[in-house]
């Protein structure tokens, strides 16, 4: 790569950093409009944007980021007040600054465009005017997320440490912030000097992932290293085994924070979403974030960022009443939806909570019996749990009239069936008060913790994520707990009962009446929502496998 085409490799990672956090940022502004900081960043973000651009000789994105700082040079100096309609266009700008980017990263040039009437308002806007017209685009949710949202990230981070650029190189990044024309004196601390002497450092994505390849390995050939060792009676070996483990372990932990990033690289991009679907909806909400520091596997985040999407314009368009349904129901006017992640038993655990008014069952009821579902009879008797498990049929949907938000029928099933094949889960709760779906997810995909057990003369492996707990039943106890229901065995597990599969006999291992009473050691593991216990001859051990 020559050193112009690095530079502006560089110059394309600077400036999606730049769009991407003023997306989040002028939503922010819009509730904080006094916030002076946050108004003297994105000042300075949109500055930097421009300077740039014309060094390159960019000149649309330099024109277009010109009109944008122009309107925010008259808000930083208090002589004009921040309203909805500055916010709109100002979004609507970074919407087309993103497009002329994304044209630079395909064509190594801009494309044509025609940004009159966009400059024309930014220009009205900042002498005091009004909006000259609606800004004819389509509509941001039609598609069911924001630009926002939609848009080609252009940076992808492995780690908090290390960000991939689109051409497929990945930079290592210091904690130095971009490029500033104006910087307090008390921000240059000891820390901000270490950090300028520490420039990126690149490398390239196929070469980590030669890397993770080789740990992979790695972690396979000393599993078997182990096994060989535990049968050896050389203190020797079992010492140099022991120390190889030590170490494999450590790479492969260091390795694994390569592919970390912080949830937030999706989260970043929620608030504009909210601020649009609620702008479409004609509601009042705010979206409240906890927990977006929690790590995921940098592929992982990509495939959940579907089924959040989706369940946030559930939240915003199903759950979240009117301001005046709420006001009359004794809810503040401004709905809340909140995100929460954090980890739980191995997995990441992410919420999104509403304080609407709840899945309507009755709803849901009639479009079963509506669909052929179900009967009327039948229908009647459906449960909670039942009725939600309906939502995620394809095609499923209780609004009546297709808009740009809902009532397509799509959604819940891509929710469901994005997450399952991640090894993943999603969970409904709802009541009047609100709805909260909570997700289930792995850490990591690249190699998974599991517990080796044996039937018969094979050798199978659980998924740590899936185990619940381990049991051994003795026939001979004062409490006998297992049970037959409708001839299928069961077995009472704190009063409450769990199914039971003899995994030997299901997979025709061995003949299918064959237990005579003896110990059974039931490993209780939970799929998609189902809890049931697999009996087992043996337990081994713990391993981790390389999927």
């Amino acid at each position: 790569m020559t050193d112009e085409a690095e530079i502006l490799e560089e110059f394309l990672v600077e400036a999606r950093e730049i769009i991407d956090k003023l997306d989040s940022d002028f939503v922010q502004l819009e509730k904080s409009p006094a916030d002076g900081n946050l108004l003297g960043d994105v000042f300075r973000g949109v500055h930097t944007l421009k300077g740039s651009s014309g060094f390159f000789s960019f000149k649309r994105l330099e024109l277009v980021s010109h009109a944008g700082e122009s309107l925010l040079s008259k808000l930083r100096e208090k002589s004009l007040e921040l309203t909805t309609d500055m916010v709109t266009i100002l979004l609507r700008t970074l919407d087309t600054l993103r497009d002329i980017v994304d044209d630079i990263e395909a064509n190594r040039a801009e494309s044509a465009g025609d940004d009159t009437l966009l400059l024309a308002n930014l220009q009205s806007l900042t002498v005091g005017g009004g909006l000259i017209n609606e800004l004819e685009e389509d509509n941001p949710v039609a598609t069911g997320a924001s630009p926002a949202v939609d848009a080609v990230d252009g940076v992808t981070t492995p780690s908090p440490d290390v960000a991939v650029e689109p051409m497929g190189v990945a930079v290592i990044e210091s904690d130095s912030e971009g490029p500033s024309d104006e910087v307090a004196p008390e921000a240059l601390d000891v820390n901000a000097q270490v950090n300028a002497a520490s420039p990126p450092v690149k490398v390239s994505v196929e070469l980590l992932d030669s890397l993770m390849n080789l740990v992979s390995e790695m972690v396979l050939a000393r599993n078997r290293l182990i096994t060989y060792a535990a049968q050896a009676t050389d203190p020797q070996l079992t010492g140099v085994v022991r120390n190889v483990d030590f170490i494999t372990l450590e790479l492969q932990e260091r390795m694994m924070k390569t592919r970390m990033s912080p949830i937030s690289q999706v989260w970043d991009k929620f608030p504009r979403l909210v601020r649009d679907l609620a702008q479409a909806c004609g509601k009042e909400v705010d979206l409240h974030q906890r927990g977006a520091e929690t790590e995921l596997d940098r592929t992982l985040l990509e495939m959940i960022k579907a089924p959040l999407i989706h369940l946030i314009r559930n939240s915003v368009d199903h759950g979240i009443e009117d301001a005046q349904t709420r006001l009359q129901s004794g809810k503040p006017a401004t709905g809340s939806v909140t995100l929460h992640a954090k980890h739980e038993n191995g997995m990441v655990v992410v919420e999104v909570l509403d304080d609407g008014d709840g899945i309507d069952l009755n709803a849901v009821r009639a479009k079963v019996i509506e669909l052929g579902l179900a009967d009327a009879k039948r229908a009647a008797k459906l449960d909670a749990d039942e009725l939600i498990e309906f939502i995620y049929l394809p095609g499923f949907s209780t609004n009546d009239a297709v808009t740009n938000v809902s009532g397509r029928g799509v959604g819940m099933d891509v929710v469901r069936t994005n997450l399952q094949n991640i090894g993943g889960s999603v969970e409904v709760t709802s009541s009047p008060l609100g709805t909260c779906f909570k997700l289930k997810i792995p850490l990591t995909l690249a190699i998974m913790p599991t517990l080796f057990v044996r039937c018969a003369a094979e050798r199978f492996a659980i998924p740590q994520s899936n185990l619940l707990e381990m049991v051994r039943y003795h026939p001979g106890d004062n409490t006998e707990r297992l049970e037959y229901l409708y001839g299928v065995p069961v077995f009472r597990l704190r009063e409450k009962l769990v199914p039971l599969i003899f995994l030997a006999q299901s997979l025709e291992l061995r003949s299918a009446n064959d237990w005579g009473g003896e110990t059974l050691n039931i490993a209780v593991v939970q799929s998609s929502g189902v809890r049931f216990g697999l009996v087992v001859d043996e337990v081994l051990d713990m391993q981790e496998v390389v999927v």
